[in-house]
């Protein structure tokens, strides 16, 4: 079946983020079982001879063994083998998504995303005009005023339309230009997207929209022949803000409010979580362990358990210290400037994917400084696969 890894690693990544954002055991293990398995077909069918393909594995292949040394050294091994058998499925997801835009694909992932994230968002809002509390089997005991969607909580809600936002820009973008009525369309659920993050009431996830907005948008403002699309890039915020405005928008303004008002439970546990790294700054605790060490540091007076660092940067560097953050967050970064450098070189709009996934990627990677978006499976597969998507284009050969 053509393109049949392709429609197979969408469909794993569809129900993984269902599955209340991959969370549970059943769901989390069962997709990187399968991402594993369809990375292994990849190969066996040929994907080693693809141009690339080895030096993108290196990439994972360096930081898993990396973090397995953790199951002799870490605090906690069985805390590291559960981390090893996460991170196994998110870093194999990444690489079947390289070999599948190697193979002349990636539309099918980029618009499942799409698709996706304007499904959730469109749950999202009716959750928040409706104040419907179950999610499939799950009842909701949190965050019970927010857009979630399929997620529990509402900022990993707001990561996955962040992810999502600019390649629906440069969807609509591009067939607004050519006239195309689809246009219309995707510039609608660019429009939904807002609205799930405005309602989301996630304060980091709407600045990152934002961010992601703002960073593809220049990328069209410089782009786009006599700006002839700035009108209607413009108006896809507005109308958010107006039918926000219409619907209601004292509770989010309420929840920025809050910043200035009352300080957040993050800096506390980020100022406990830097005591961890102090004691081992260069190689961490190991592997998965920030759940089982923190609580010797934990000064936080709640009465909750608190199984992240609520900050991917620092439960990274407590878990894997310098060297582990180097080897995961260096690569990332390198990829994002690399993609902005040849959107931005490419004429006209030939870039737009390129400047798409660089928009995505920069904008979670500053939401992850105040979250923990890869320690919700989903939210980690989606950013795997489109690392692994930019991997593809930015080192594709010419011609």
């Amino acid at each position: 079946m053509k393109n049949g890894l392709e429609w197979s690693l969408a469909a794993l990544l569809v129900l993984t983020t269902a599955s209340l954002g991959g969370t549970p055991a059943l769901a989390w293990s069962v997709a990187g079982a399968a991402a594993s398995a369809l990375l292994i077909a990849a190969l066996c069918g040929g994907a080693l001879r693809q141009h690339g393909v080895l030096l993108f594995l290196a990439w994972p292949a360096v930081f898993l063994g990396y973090a397995a040394l953790s199951l002799w050294y870490g605090a906690v091994p069985a805390r590291s083998q559960f981390f090893l058998a996460q991170w196994t499925g998110y870093f194999a997801a990444a690489a079947v998504a390289f070999v599948c835009v190697r193979r002349g694909g990636g539309r099918i992932l980029i618009r499942t995303l799409v698709w996706l994230a304007a499904g959730q968002a469109l749950l999202g809002v009716a959750q928040y005009l409706t104040g419907y509390r179950k999610i499939l089997w799950y009842e909701k005991t949190r965050y019970l005023e927010d857009a979630t969607g399929t997620y529990i909580n509402h900022n990993h809600f707001a990561g996955l339309l962040v992810l999502a936002l600019a390649p629906a820009l440069g969807l609509a973008a591009a067939r607004l230009l050519g006239g195309k009525r689809s246009g219309v369309l995707y510039s609608g659920i660019a429009v939904l997207l807002l609205l799930g993050l405005l309602f989301s009431r996630s304060r980091m996830g709407i600045a990152a929209g934002l961010a992601a907005f703002l960073f593809f948008g220049a990328y069209l403002w410089a782009k786009l022949p006599r700006r002839r699309g700035a009108p209607v890039m413009a108006l896809i915020p507005l109308a958010a803000l107006v039918y926000g405005a219409w619907i209601g928008l004292g509770p989010v303004a309420w929840r920025f409010a809050q910043t200035v008002e009352r300080p957040d439970d993050r800096l506390t546990i980020w100022k406990d979580s830097w005591r961890l790294v102090e004691q081992r700054p260069l190689f961490g605790w190991g592997a998965g362990t920030f759940p089982a060490v923190y609580a010797a540091v934990r000064t936080e007076p709640s009465d909750l358990r608190w199984m992240e660092a609520h900050n991917d940067y620092l439960q990274l560097l407590c878990e894997l210290g310098v060297v582990g953050v180097g080897l995961f967050f260096g690569p990332l970064f390198l990829l994002v400037g690399r993609l902005a450098r040849q959107a931005w070189r490419a004429s006209g709009l030939q870039g737009r994917g390129k400047a798409a996934l660089a928009a995505s990627l920069a904008a979670i990677l500053l939401h992850e400084m105040v979250d923990f978006h890869l320690y919700i499976p989903a939210n980690a597969f989606w950013i795997l696969t489109l690392a692994g998507m930019g991997y593809a284009q930015a080192t594709r050969r010419a011609g």
